[in-house]
């Protein structure tokens, strides 16, 4: 004879390792980017001023956060804040990066907003700042020479 309880709990405790595991590798590829800029300005109040007084002084360009993924073998870019055109296309700004890094025609460039969401298509910093801006007024970009962090 079937024993239901005993059906039910195997049931449960099946259900509850899918879920366990599925958290496990959902947590493990959408990992979050730990931007210095970040840990360097620890205060949201005084990052969102920064952005806000940007924006006021420059209403036509976006704020714009630049790090390095440490897992890059791209030479570090100097440069961390950007004053973006907002009608500059991302395929310009990946351009000017890949000037600034001196990289090799062959080699990749990825751009990764909010460090995991490469962007596909040609379109403009404006677009991209309005549906990704952090809460602090800043639109946080990473680069990298693979597509390991994001998802496209």
């Amino acid at each position: 004879m079937v024993d239901l309880e005993e059906i039910k709990e195997k049931t449960k405790k099946g259900f509850e390792y899918v879920i366990d595991r599925t958290q496990n590798l959902i947590g493990k590829y959408t990992k979050k980017f730990d931007f210095v800029f970040k840990r360097e300005n620890p205060v949201l109040e005084k990052r969102r001023k920064q952005s806000e007084e940007l924006l006021r002084k420059y209403p036509e360009k976006i704020p714009v956060i630049l790090e390095k993924d440490p897992n890059c073998k791209i030479s570090e870019i100097k440069k961390k804040k950007f004053l973006c055109p907002i009608r500059q296309s991302i395929s310009h700004f990946n351009a000017i990066i890949r000037g600034t890094a001196e990289l090799d025609p062959t080699e990749a460039l990825f751009l990764l907003i909010n460090g995991n969401n490469s962007i596909i298509g040609d379109v403009t910093m404006g677009e991209i700042y309005e549906k990704n801006k952090d809460e602090d007024g800043f639109l946080y970009i990473v680069y990298s020479s693979e597509l390991a962090w994001g998802k496209i």
